[in-house]
């Protein structure tokens, strides 16, 4: 079964991948909706994974805001682990590179593509921090069967 993390991990790989048709083409937004994407299904995925007991966190997995959920996974970690201004640039690109409208931006920067893409990793490897401490504190306190199940979920070394 894929996971939102495995997703994620294909989106941005397609991200970075496209960087030469945006190259070819003069113009990256399928690059950054890429990079976009793959931020927003981290973030779920943790969201999913780690707080969303009894569905508490259902309708945030709903959600294209980005900063929303930074700020919702920072409460909840307790500590800043990811920049919402940082996830608010990301996130504007989901309709702003990706829908006709008032608001469509064609990006032609090459180094806006690679910032976007950069923001993603960032956003991911913070989340695999994270996930890796939740872990280490569920080996560490032997927490029964579901905590047992939350790491297992992530399966693979983060």
């Amino acid at each position: 079964m894929k996971t939102y993390r495995d997703i994620a991990e294909n989106d941005l790989l397609w991200a970075k991948s496209s960087m030469n048709i945006g190259d070819q083409m003069g113009q990256y937004n399928m690059v950054v909706v890429q990079a976009q994407q793959s931020a927003e299904k981290f973030m779920k995925g943790f969201i999913n994974d780690f707080m969303n007991e009894g569905g508490k966190h259902d309708k945030d997995l709903v959600t294209h805001n980005l900063r929303k959920m930074a700020l919702l996974i920072n409460e909840f970690v307790g500590e800043k682990i990811l920049n919402p201004i940082e996830c608010k640039y990301l996130g504007d690109w989901y309709f702003d590179a990706r829908y006709p409208g008032d608001n469509y931006t064609e990006v032609r920067d090459r180094e806006e593509a690679e910032y976007s893409i950069q923001l993603a990793e960032k956003i991911r490897d913070a989340l695999y921090e994270q996930i890796n401490k939740i872990n280490a504190q569920l080996i560490n306190h032997d927490k029964g069967y579901n905590s047992q199940q939350n790491q297992i979920q992530f399966g693979r070394e983060l």
